[in-house]
């Protein structure tokens, strides 16, 4: 039986506040953290109202260690962290998970290399410097605030990147892999994102009105929310206060643009059934709905025709939205407010819409004036982010009933791949006038997807993308455009290309893809992270079609960082992407055979369950970004005389090795005869092994 998740802590750093305390009150009386960016000069932009955090100091949350090597980003992170930790009472020592949502990471600390005249010439000194704060780097301050993580995940899908962290701590806690997760988001201010929204016209001079007719854009914020998770046996045995059961999530794509949302509100509403059907609620047990709300024209419109067609006019369920107090968080948003959510369940007290004075759609229950309570049994949080990619979230009182379990997939398979070398050329794959904005990654992207799962059939279908750097080469052109010509001059269309998840939602909405849609980034392990999601996903029933993929295109300015890295063991950095298309089995047609079965998945400590393999069989072994550690290993084990291919000799060194590797290893099952692959991927305390068989093998 699935077991039911605890939050039993949460932790906030927001414009109003270093606290969830400080926060949460602020938010009841209806104060606004919206003041001018003091952090930085932005130019001339068209707003330069934000949610600022202001005092914050990383040495005063780096646990004992200097702080001077922590992102703005990072301290927020291990902050909110450390004030889940402390209210959950998490033990020391405890098998613990953590992953986190964000797009900006520590971009604040390295634009001034990238938009400087100096930046094409990197020097070795500069180079670190730019590699010192990538998108998962506060994951790891995180992870090493707390003594290690058995599991790490970092997220990114713009603005729900932090509520899609809760449901990816959800199957770590359902397969047993951990006890807690600290799950949430994080996400600083910074030049590219203020210039970058400001360019699209989408920020408000003003302090925003989410809902209200008269609004007229979002204002940035920055901050970071942590939830601990746990299982319900867990905090039974341990005693645990339950602030709130996590009982439903839904994620999904719309398949409609990179930036404006699907007018109609129909994805939307979609999800928030979906949350709600898993949860086991009907609408009318829904209390209060912290809504995404961003002040933007369509994203309102698109919202408030979502909720009225999930809840009906007339509903008794309070709507507000947090931004126009807090400001757009970004990838830190969806779960600052599921800690709002939290508190608000667990206390009864029901934050209000700032600025809402006359909603531009009747028919909904905002809550306007502060000071308002009442029993919440239930509530809903939703985040909708860049490309269409979303996430809703339903959560539920202590007192309230469990919900009937969830069935989800218990038989993964492979149903083709497909691998784009250094020498593919994507580009002349795709229709050159719906691709025409794409960069290299995102033509990766689209490509490799588009080979597994033909345009026109992408329906319910959905991609989880190893990315672990973005387009740096193309950030420091936008950041350079900007700082010579004037912040009004920069090209709007460019920016929404610059985010991390870009080639995800690109690659979604190329490819009409409606399932869940994000990126996953884990450094040189980005590709075998994407895989190991995907299928946490499919095993949750989230969807019975995902494109696990990764993509690693060349950029000159990664290409001089990481190559000299690499000169010592696998040559310089290269380049290329591998995808392929995980499925549960029990839902596939009788008409499509899979090429090969997921017979064993293991990380860390649990390489040690993975089967010796029988003399009967025929086998490979398939090294993706593996190092000296995982080398020895295979050395150890009963798998060491088996053949052998090697991607990094093959293929030189790159983030998508993984992907690679399984996209390689089904096609050793389906076509060359072999009857076992083993994909072996990461170093040290972070392998990661997959066993792949035929798929009459499944048990």
């Amino acid at each position: 039986m699935r077991p039911r998740i605890a939050v039993s802590g949460v932790g906030i750093v927001s414009a109003l506040g270093q606290t969830a305390e400080e926060t949460f009150g602020a938010l009841l009386r209806g104060q606004r953290g919206i003041a001018p960016l003091a952090l930085f000069d932005p130019g001339d932009v068209r707003s330069r109202q934000v949610g600022e955090v202001r005092g914050l100091r990383a040495k005063d949350v780096a646990f004992g260690k200097p702080g001077a090597e922590y992102s703005r980003t990072d301290a927020m992170a291990v902050a909110a962290a450390k004030e889940a930790a402390l209210q959950a009472r998490l033990p020391a020592g405890a098998r613990l998970g953590v992953v986190l949502g964000g797009t900006t990471g520590g971009m604040l600390e390295t634009e001034s290399l990238l938009s400087s005249p100096e930046a094409a010439q990197v020097s070795a000194a500069r180079a670190a410097e730019l590699i010192s704060y990538p998108l998962s780097a506060s994951l790891l301050r995180v992870s090493e605030a707390f003594g290690g993580a058995v599991r790490t995940r970092s997220i990114c899908s713009a603005c729900s990147g932090g509520a899609i962290a809760l449901v990816q701590a959800v199957a770590w806690l359902v397969r047993g892999e951990v006890d807690f997760v600290l799950a949430g988001g994080a996400d600083g201010l910074c030049r590219l994102t203020v210039l970058g929204f400001n360019a699209l016209g989408a920020t408000d001079p003003q302090p925003c009105r989410p809902f209200d007719r008269s609004r007229a854009g979002l204002n940035l914020g920055e901050g970071a929310g942590v939830l601990v998770l746990e299982r319900e046996s867990t905090a039974v045995a341990r005693g645990a206060r339950v602030l709130a059961w996590l009982d439903g999530y839904a994620i999904g794509a719309e398949a409609h643009h990179i930036t404006h949302p699907e007018p109609s509100g129909a994805p939307a509403a979609r999800l928030m059934q979906g949350a709600l059907a898993r949860a086991g609620l009907a609408p009318a047990d829904v209390s209060y709905i912290n809504a995404h709300g961003t002040g933007t024209q369509q994203n309102d419109a698109m919202e408030a025709r979502a909720l009225l067609e999930v809840f009906g006019e007339g509903s008794q369920a309070w709507v507000s939205s947090s931004k126009a107090q807090l400001g757009h968080t970004l990838g830190a948003a969806g779960a600052i407010e599921a800690a709002v959510t939290v508190l608000a369940i667990e206390r009864g007290l029901i934050p209000p819409s700032v600025g809402l004075v006359e909603p531009e759609l009747s028919g909904l229950r905002y809550a306007v004036e502060p000071g308002l309570t009442g029993r919440l049994g239930a509530a809903l949080s939703s985040s909708f982010g860049f490309g269409g990619m979303s996430c809703v979230l339903a959560f539920a009182e202590s007192a309230w009933p469990a919900p009937p379990p969830a069935a989800g997939a218990s038989q993964l398979v492979l149903v083709g791949g497909c691998v784009l070398p250094a020498s593919a050329k994507p580009e002349a794959e795709l229709d050159a006038e719906r691709s025409r904005r794409f960069d290299r990654g995102s033509a990766q992207a689209a490509a490799g997807v588009a080979r597994v799962v033909p345009v026109g059939q992408g329906e319910g279908a959905g991609l989880v993308l190893g990315t672990a750097f973005g387009n740096v080469q193309r950030t420091m052109a936008f950041l350079a455009r900007g700082r010579e010509r004037g912040a009004r001059l920069v090209p709007p269309a460019e920016f929404p290309h610059l985010v991390p998840s870009a080639p995800a939602g690109n690659a979604s909405v190329y490819a009409g893809l409606t399932g869940p849609v994000f990126a996953v980034s884990e450094l040189s392990q980005s590709g075998d992270a994407a895989f190991a999601t995907a299928c946490d996903l499919l095993e949750l029933g989230l969807a019975t079609r995902l494109v696990a993929g990764g993509i690693a295109p060349r950029d000159e300015i990664v290409d001089r960082v990481l190559g000299p890295l690499h000169q010592e063991t696998d040559g310089e950095r290269g380049e290329g992407a591998g995808f392929v298309l995980v499925a549960d089995g029990a839902a596939l047609p009788p008409t499509v055979r899979p090429s090969a079965a997921v017979l064993g998945r293991y990380a860390g400590a649990e390489l040690s369950e993975v089967p010796a393999l029988p003399a009967s069989l025929s086998a490979v072994v398939v090294l993706g970004a593996a190092d000296a550690h995982a080398r020895r290993w295979l050395e150890q084990s009963s798998w060491r005389d088996v053949a052998r291919r090697d991607l990094a000799r093959e293929h030189a060194h790159h983030e998508a090795l993984g992907a690679i590797a399984l996209a390689v290893a089904a096609e050793a099952i389906a076509s060359q005869g072999a009857e076992r692959a083993l994909v072996l991927s990461g170093g040290g305390g972070k392998l990661s092994a997959v066993l792949l068989g035929p798929a009459e093998a499944r048990s």
